[in-house]
Formats: C-alpha cells, structure tokens, sequence
C-alpha cells in the first residue's frame, strides 16, 4: 500500500505503467513517482515459468522503491542493489543521482573500451599493479583515490622496475582516471602531475652493458638451446630476443651470409651479415633441423616467455658485480660487446 484514507504514508509502492514498474511514495505530503527500470512482464529465463519471472521482477521492484524511498528522505542510497537489480536501467532509474563506480570497475571498464591497441598490454600490467596495491580498497569508489596514493604506488614500483616502465603505467592510469573527470564523475585526477623525477628518470644511465665475460658465464648457465640464441642475439648486433625466438630458416641466406629479419616491436625491416662466429651457431642448428620453414631454435613460438627466463638466469651470470635495473635486456649489452666478438651493425 501506499496511503491510507487520511493519504498518511505507510510505505513505498509499486504501480504497473504499460510494461514497467514505478514507485510511489510521499515526501512531505507530496506524491513522487519514479521508476524502477524493471519490467512488470520481464523475458523468461530458460528454466523458468513466466508467473515465477513476473512474481520475481515484481519483489525486485519493491526492493528499489524502498531504496529511492530511503534516498529521497535523506537516506544513504544503497548504489549497489540498484545496479545489481536493474543492471543496464540503472542511469535512468539514478537519474540525476551521481554514481561513483569502484576503482577495479572503474578501470577494467575503460581498458575494456580502448581500442584493440598494442598500448593496452602496458597498460593493462599498469592497472593489475595498481590494484594489486590497492588490495582490498580497489572496490572502494573511485574517487576516494588520492593523490598520495598514487605517489606511493610510483615510489613502490620505481623500486622494482625502470622509470620508463613506470612511467607508462602513470600515462594509463592518468588517461583511465582523467576520463572519469571528464564524465563529471569527481573534478580532480589524482594521477595528473604524476610522473618520476628527474633523479629517478636518471636511473638509465646507471645500467651498464655485459662485459665479454659476463656474456660468456651467461652461455654457461643458460639450458638447452638458450645459448645459441643468446649468441646470435649478440652476433646479429643485439637484436631481442623475441626476434631471435621466431627466425625461421627461409630468413637466412647463408650463401649471401645475410639474414633478413622484420622486428616484432617496431616492424622495421633489416638485413644482418653473417658473422663468422653466428656462421658457426647457425650451421650447428642446421645439422640438428633440416626444413627451411621450421623455426631455428625449438624454443620458437612463444617469445614472450624468453624475458622471463632470462632475467632468472641472468643473476647467476652477474653474481658478484652491480646491475642496473633491467640492465639484462640483450639488446643492451649485445650492441656494446659485439666490436669485440668481430661484429658490427650495417
């Protein structure tokens, strides 16, 4: 019910409208009616009779009217039940009501909405670190995130990884929160001026490339195959290792001594020389795999598990001396000690 005789509010109601309930109730002696988005007559689920799904999308509708009762006397409104019952209908039930979704909400929604782009697999790291340093507060809402968190959450990650690393991670997050500002669902992003300083972005300079001898106990350390292709990273002038992981043997033209090779991060096209020494590591792997469409190592097809390894095995090869951060990547050192193995880049 919604009134008595003397029109005395007992309750909030619910009234049919065509094909949807409405709520009723009175504030101050004065009838509001608002939608609750649910069908009196909803689409019947697999399963179910249509007298049960219109007796359930009738309890559900009471639920709501009670909540945007309990909001228009001043109450707190419980966002949660009616996102949860109305789903999509959700806005136009809040209607002007501001709704602040969760910082994990949040954020998986609009990485979900980029583009298909090779940016989001940064970006998406970016967010995972974030809430995974928010913990349990990454369901708080999204505009309790203050500024000092965000610092703190660089600071952190500045300690394991490099400046540049970081700063793509900032770059997502400060787009993903700086759409939200633009929505008008809070006024400041508390990423905007988030970057690293220039003392943490001098961090770079500190890395240092392999000497020989460091290269050589990594070959010593490093199972299977893995030699190989750390050799002919460095004998084709540092290339990554990913590019070296899927070399296929129709890419090598050992009579022309000339391996023509597309990179995988920036897709530009390059012809290497043959060296005397990768000479020595191809013709090795040719004698153990003789089709010239198959890859040149076994370990080929899934590059993106090489970095893992190698940064495992990379300290034992540096144990004893300082690495910078990420002073691993074989690209680094490749290029500054192939001179002294008898190469160059052309």
């Amino acid at each position: 019910m919604i009134k008595t005789k003397y029109t005395h509010t007992i309750m909030a109601g619910i009234i049919k409208r065509k094909n949807t309930w409405y709520a009723c109730f009175r504030i101050n002696g004065k009838l509001k009616v608002r939608t609750t988005g649910l069908h009196v007559c909803p689409v019947v689920p697999p399963g179910k009779s249509k007298n049960a799904a219109m007796k359930e999308a009738e309890l559900q509708a009471r639920l709501v009217a009670e909540e945007l009762e309990k909001e228009a006397k001043g109450a707190l409104l419980n966002v949660d039940v009616i996102v949860s019952l109305t789903g999509n209908k959700s806005k136009s039930v809040l209607r002007n009501k501001r709704y602040i979704p969760s910082v994990k909400e949040h954020l998986v929604q609009w990485l979900a909405a980029r583009p298909n782009r090779r940016a989001n697999a940064r970006y998406r790291k970016g967010i995972e670190c974030f809430l995974d340093f928010l913990g349990p507060e990454q369901e708080m809402p999204l505009d309790m995130v203050t500024e000092a968190q965000a610092k703190r959450f660089m600071n952190r990650y500045l300690e394991l990884l490099s400046s540049k690393t970081v700063s793509i991670y900032l770059y997502g997050l400060n787009a993903a929160f700086q759409q939200a500002v633009n929505e008008r669902l809070f006024p400041y992003n508390p990423f905007k001026g988030v970057r690293p300083s220039k003392i943490d972005r001098a961090d770079a300079a500190e890395r240092r490339a392999f000497t020989v001898e460091e290269a050589q106990r990594l070959t010593e350390v490093l199972p299977g195959e893995w030699p190989d292709m750390v050799r002919v990273c460095l004998y084709t002038g540092g290339q990554r290792l990913g590019d070296i992981a899927t070399l296929q043997w129709k890419q090598i033209d050992m009579a022309e001594g000339i391996i023509a090779m597309t990179t995988q991060k920036t897709k530009r096209r390059m012809n290497k020389p043959i060296i005397a020494p990768l000479k020595e590591v191809l013709e090795g792997s040719a004698r153990r795999r003789h089709c010239p469409r198959s890859a040149v190592q076994s370990g080929a097809g899934r590059p993106g598990g090489c970095d893992a390894l190698l940064h495992e095995r990379v300290r034992a090869a540096h144990r004893g001396g300082h690495v910078g951060r990420r002073a691993c990547g074989a690209g680094h050192g490749g290029r500054t000690i192939l001179p002294s193995l008898g190469g160059g880049r052309r």
